[in-house]
């Protein structure tokens, strides 16, 4: 049963995940209304994207108690969980600026960092 709810996570996660990237790039090349409406769906989409992001995390370690030890393994393992969390906390500092670009860049850095984390949580 928890893996259902795992799954149902990471598919709810990579939902918010998609709309609050596609509304960033939305912002970076439209503007004026377009541009206003998609910075206010990328921001609601923030807010699920950072709980589901915590709620996966969380699942994660609960499911293979070890992982922890898989991601400072190599050393370099955990570069990548904190790579998406720096592209997380990037989406909401730039957010408030003219800076639509960079905050797209920083909604790209989170996806690669969620994927090679979880690459690297089961492979290594």
């Amino acid at each position: 049963m928890e893996t259902f709810w795992y799954l149902g996570a990471i598919a709810v996660a990579a939902a918010a995940t998609l709309t609050m990237e596609r509304a960033l790039w939305t912002a970076v090349n439209r503007q004026g209304e377009a541009q206003a409406r998609a910075k206010r769906i990328a921001r609601t989409a923030w807010w699920a994207v950072a709980l589901l992001t915590a709620v996966i995390a969380g699942l994660s370690f609960e499911l293979r108690p070890h992982l922890a030890d898989t991601f400072l393994k190599p050393g370099w393992g955990c570069a990548f969980p904190t790579l998406a969390m720096a592209g997380l906390i990037g989406v909401r500092l730039w957010d408030h600026k003219e800076t639509e670009l960079l905050t797209f860049f920083s909604s790209t850095i989170y996806v690669c960092g969620m994927i090679t984390s979880a690459v690297v949580g089961r492979v290594i």
